[in-house]
């Protein structure tokens, strides 16, 4: 056996998982090898000094960060598995696509349409009809913003902190970002504590003709206030 071979062997027979044939030619090279044989005291010497080694916890910020990614991970997992998840994304991913084209014509198409419903609900009640029975028909909101399916209290103190959250259409938060009240993250306490709030908050995802979609919130912390813009 050349020592080319046998240094590429020595960390699996080492862990006890080289074949008895390789193994016994291994034993063999090493008695008649003084350079191999030091390569074998080097190896032995670099896992002990591993093994003394005290694991490394990671912070609080790194902790978050994961369960962010692990969450965004999980998601897509389930997306790529589930047809009608994947169907529901594309579905708000062209929403989302058509919202932004039409915007630049919302101004100059806003005026006329406004003057076109208010010309409408003049007339209608001339021309409503009713029903014999007496049931009445109670309208779909085209669309709806996220909200907080629970109440939050931080009893904070200070300025005012405003956090954009993005929240998926089941109503898990996915991401977010700080707007304003930078100096709470001087406080590690403080910023662990509201995002794991966040992270176990449930809640209401916003609609668009009646099916859920991924959208974001704006939160404004206010001392003992809690202020929810969807």
């Amino acid at each position: 056996m050349k020592c080319r071979t046998a240094r590429r062997k020595i960390s699996t027979w080492l862990d006890g998982r080289l074949e008895a044939d390789e193994a016994h030619q291994l034993q063999e090279h090493l008695v008649d090898c003084p350079a191999c044989n030091l390569y074998v005291h080097q190896i032995q010497n670099l896992r002990n000094a591993l093994a003394e080694l005290e694991p490394v916890r990671p912070s609080a910020e790194v902790t978050t960060a994961l369960q962010v990614v692990a969450s965004k991970a999980r998601l897509e997992q389930l997306r790529r598995l589930d047809p009608a998840a994947r169907w529901r994304e594309w579905r708000s991913r062209g929403a989302l696509w058509v919202e932004n084209l039409m915007r630049p014509l919302a101004l100059p198409v806003g005026g006329g349409l406004t003057v076109a419903l208010l010309i409408f609900s003049l007339m209608a009640p001339m021309y409503a009809v009713h029903d014999r029975y007496g049931v009445a028909d109670v309208p779909t909101k085209l669309s709806t913003g996220a909200s907080l399916e629970s109440t939050l209290s931080f009893g904070l103190s200070g300025d005012d902190i405003v956090i954009e959250v993005l929240v998926d259409h089941r109503g898990k938060m996915l991401d977010y970002a700080i707007v304003t009240g930078h100096e709470w993250t001087l406080s590690p306490a403080l910023r662990k504590s509201i995002e794991n709030t966040l992270l176990c908050t449930k809640f209401v995802p916003a609609t668009t003709f009646g099916q859920p979609k991924s959208s974001k919130l704006r939160i404004t912390l206010r001392g003992d206030e809690v202020e929810v813009k969807g």
